[in-house]
């Protein structure tokens, strides 16, 4: 009975997590100080996506923000919200503009489709300018993060860091050596392990969040006293007077 409690005892010592296992980037005395991050590749429009398309003009007329509101703000996780105020690239790789009508921009980039639409738009306007944009982007995070779900961005280079903290960091108990990223490519899903001790992931094509991304954050094989009724000081005093009353019991034994 008495070895059975050492070992309760010398268990919940071994369950406590290790300080470096908790920590990002865990650089060692041969890291570089700066690193040359990898741009990642520019997104081509396609069927689904939505697009903030900003027109500037001498003209007082600008019958852009007839269907849309010229500028977006993603500060909001509504997506609701935010599609409304966007242009819907369709099926057919179209985007249904006011007065000019359907226009084809699949499979182009932002600049591309901007200098396409510009040169549309000179047949209305006097010297227009046309800025091109994503309205937002998407990603999921999911597991052992405080604040799972789907999430909104725009911003070209959005890291996987920046995507956590988005979610309120992980939880104690997320492994940070064995995360994975859910990604398509060009119609296959493939799943990416990545690890966020490893100071090489800066210099990884993986760095960078994409759209439609999943991240998944694995629990570890600790005890999760949250979820157990008794206090853990409850438990301790009791296993400590168990020992104490067996020791007292051994004492007088050999009396």
């Amino acid at each position: 009975m008495k070895k059975l409690i050492y070992l309760i005892l010398l268990s919940l010592l071994f369950s406590c997590v290790p300080q470096r296992r908790l920590q990002y980037l865990q650089t060692d005395r041969n890291s570089p100080e700066a690193y040359s991050i990898k741009v990642p590749m520019e997104k081509k429009i396609a069927p689904g996506d939505y697009l903030s398309i900003k027109v500037e003009s001498t003209d007082e007329k600008n019958f852009f923000t007839a269907a849309g509101s010229g500028t977006l703000s993603v500060s909001s996780t509504d997506e609701l919200t935010l599609t409304k105020s966007a242009f819907l690239v369709d099926t057919l790789g179209e985007v249904n503009l006011p007065v000019i009508g359907k226009i084809n921009v699949s499979g182009l980039t932002l600049e591309a489709c901007s200098e396409k639409l510009q040169m549309i738009v000179k047949s209305y306007l006097s010297n227009p300018t046309v800025d091109v944009r994503y309205a937002f982007k998407t990603y999921t995070i999911l597991g052992e993060v405080n604040s799972p779900g789907k999430y909104n961005f725009a911003s070209k280079k959005f890291n996987i860091f920046e995507a956590i903290g988005e979610a309120g960091d992980l939880t104690f108990y997320g492994k940070r050596n064995n995360v994975y990223v859910i990604r398509d490519y060009n119609g296959q899903t493939r799943k990416i392990k990545v690890d966020l001790t490893d100071d090489d992931i800066l210099l990884s094509d993986n760095y960078y969040i994409r759209d439609k991304d999943i991240i998944l954050v694995n629990s570890r094989n600790y005890v999760r006293w949250e979820v157990i009724t008794t206090p853990i000081g409850t438990i301790v005093s009791s296993i400590s007077l168990v020992v104490l009353i067996l020791n007292l019991t051994e004492t007088y034994q050999f009396k």
